[in-house]
Order: structure tokens, then sequence, then C-alpha cells
């Protein structure tokens, strides 16, 4: 049988260790995301956008998506036929 010695025997466990080290290297690799992410958004923030306006085309497909008066589909024209019979 093996003797320990007094500092293996008081030794904390390998694999606790081993926990310690990766957790804190995960802290440190979370707090090197964050910076980047940090100076990213700066980087965008101080840059005019590139994102040209919509046609005139799209903003009219657009408005008609939002404005909820489109009529295209069978159920918009049904749910037309109703409102102008007064059942709705």
């Amino acid at each position: 049988m093996k003797m320990l010695t007094s500092a293996e025997l008081f030794a904390p466990p390998k694999k606790a260790r081993k926990t310690k080290v990766r957790l804190e290297r995960a802290k440190l690799v979370v707090v090197a995301a964050r910076e980047r992410a940090a100076e990213m958004t700066q980087q965008r923030t101080a840059q005019p956008s590139t994102m040209r306006p919509p046609t005139v085309l799209q903003r009219r497909r657009l408005v008609r998506k939002f404005s909820g008066k489109c009529c295209r589909g069978m159920g918009a024209k049904r749910d037309l036929r109703i409102h102008a019979a007064g059942f709705a």
C-alpha cells in the first residue's frame, strides 16, 4: 500500500481544482465576448446606416400588408360580404 504524504492527504481533489480552473477560464471568455460585443455595437452606431429606404412599390406593399384593409384571398372577401350584409 502506498503511503500518502500530508500534502497529498490534505490537498483538494484534482477534479475540483480542474473544475475551478475551467470555470475561471469560462468567465474570462465571457468577459472578452462582452467587451467585443460592446466594441462592435459602438462601431455600428458610429457608422451611418447603409440600408437604403424602400422603393415606392415596396412601401405600397408594406402599407397594404400592415393596414388590415387588404382584400386578397377568399377569407377577406367573405369578411367583406358578411360586413356588407350587416352581420358583423
